[in-house]
């Protein structure tokens, strides 16, 4: 797993490193127009989480219906599939919000 540096971190207000007074820090935000609401965890950290990383890697394979392949003899964990039902349906609200923007907010 890749760690920025801590005062990268720090600039950009990861709730997972020590507070730093001379470092004003800026929550993360994408640079596309994103207006939701600011994240409550570091994305940095929690997208490099290897349970995370496996649950996306998993889920590629889950959508192509070919999860097996994925996960060799003994099939998935409950804790596996758990974390790709909850991805696709993160995936599905973001899908179906860009489609009712899309649509001036049909």
């Amino acid at each position: 797993m890749r760690f920025d540096a801590p005062i990268t971190r720090q600039f950009a207000a990861c709730p997972f490193t020590p507070v730093n007074v001379r470092v004003k820090p800026v929550p993360w935000s994408p640079a596309t127009g994103y207006s939701g609401p600011t994240p409550t965890a570091c994305p940095g950290f929690s997208t490099s989480l290897p349970e995370v990383v496996e649950a996306a890697r998993g889920w590629v394979h889950w959508s192509k219906g070919q999860l097996d392949q994925f996960v060799g003899p003994g099939g998935a964990t409950d804790e596996l599939l758990q974390r790709i039902e909850m991805l696709d349906g993160a995936i599905a609200e973001q899908t179906s919000a860009e489609l009712s923007a899309a649509r001036g907010g049909r």
